[in-house]
């Protein structure tokens, strides 16, 4: 997490227990009147490492604890699409309360703040907005993407069926000697993933926006951190990249619930999401996580839209177990 000055820093080393010197170490940035992390060069310095493999990456930073690193980029929208002011707004606060909700869906998501330039060399500049977030992986692990896994096992890198994609992931982590648990957790991970995805009308399901963790020096595998949450909650026109059910559904719930259904474990989670979802306080801690404020009117936007969707949500898997049990009784 980022800090608003020294003195916050050194409350959460002291309350935390951690002993470290701070001079000259501290990963704290000063905050903007508005909760944004001012980029400043003499507490942190840039890298260009591997940006390519990021969409609208402008680098990494490297804070001044020579340790840790964190991704900036542009707000998608900003190239690829004409979106109106209120639209663009929801894009770039997307990035703030969605890791709030992919935890009440018990996912892991990249952690994003809102940043800007410091000393701002003209008026355009002091204006721009980044989104940055710290690096999710851990020592000795490599991000393994999607597309990568699909082309290594011989699948279509444009796959979209929910099937073949955990049949891909099986083969790979299979093949590589990963733990029979890891396979497994790494499999709810990603159905996990699906769910919350369609929960939040994620548009841009493409197979660069999922990955899969490897330590290559133990082999442990994990399902990486949400990342890319942009193109969320019916934000642009993008919607060609989206995961299908093994009934053609894209958007719904039901169909996707009947795929897993048979699943203790899945019935388990869908009970418990149902049960945990709070979009109050998602935006409660959104601000307690990243220092921002969401304003009004995009909480309002949230609200609407999460009410409605939780209540798609719930819908789908009320009419899942009906048809299930009309399916037995049969």
């Amino acid at each position: 997490m980022f800090f608003k000055d020294e003195e916050e820093y050194k409350k959460y080393l002291e309350k935390n227990k951690i002993n470290k010197e701070i001079e000259g170490k501290s990963n704290f940035f000063n905050m903007s009147e508005n909760g944004e992390v001012l980029l400043e060069s003499s507490k942190s310095c840039s890298s260009s490492l591997d940006i390519t493999n990021y969409t609208n990456c402008l680098g990494w930073i490297l804070l001044s604890d020579k340790k840790t690193m964190g991704l900036l980029k542009l707000p998608f929208g900003d190239i690829y699409r004409n979106l109106t002011k209120e639209q663009y707004e929801t894009a770039i606060y997307n990035n703030i309360l969605l890791p709030q909700i992919a935890r009440q869906f018990q996912n892991d998501s990249a952690i994003y703040y809102i940043a800007k330039r410091g000393k701002a060399r003209n008026k355009y500049e002091a204006n721009r907005r980044y989104i940055l977030t710290l690096d999710f992986k851990e020592k000795d692990e490599e991000l393994i993407y999607g597309e990568d896994i699909l082309e290594r096992m011989g699948y279509d890198i444009n796959e979209l069926r929910i099937e073949q994609l955990l049949y891909a992931i099986e083969d790979y982590l299979i093949e590589i000697g990963s733990k029979s648990q890891d396979i497994e957790n790494t499999r709810k991970d990603f159905i996990k993933q699906t769910i919350y995805n369609r929960f939040v009308k994620q548009a841009d399901e493409n197979n660069h926006n999922w990955g899969i963790l490897v330590n290559q020096k133990t082999k442990k595998t994990r399902m990486a951190s949400l990342y890319d949450l942009d193109c969320c909650c019916d934000i642009g026109p993008l919607k060609k990249h989206k995961r299908i059910d093994e009934e053609g559904g894209i958007t719904g719930f039901e169909s996707i619930m009947r795929e897993f259904e048979g699943e203790e474990w899945f019935n388990k989670f869908i009970k418990e999401t149902i049960i945990d979802f709070d979009i109050n306080k998602a935006i409660k801690d959104s601000k307690k996580e990243t220092n921002i404020d969401i304003p009004e009117n995009i909480q309002k936007i949230y609200k609407d839209f999460f009410g409605q969707r939780f209540y798609e949500f719930k819908t789908g898997y009320e009419k899942s177990k009906k048809k299930v049990q009309e399916d037995k009784v049969r």
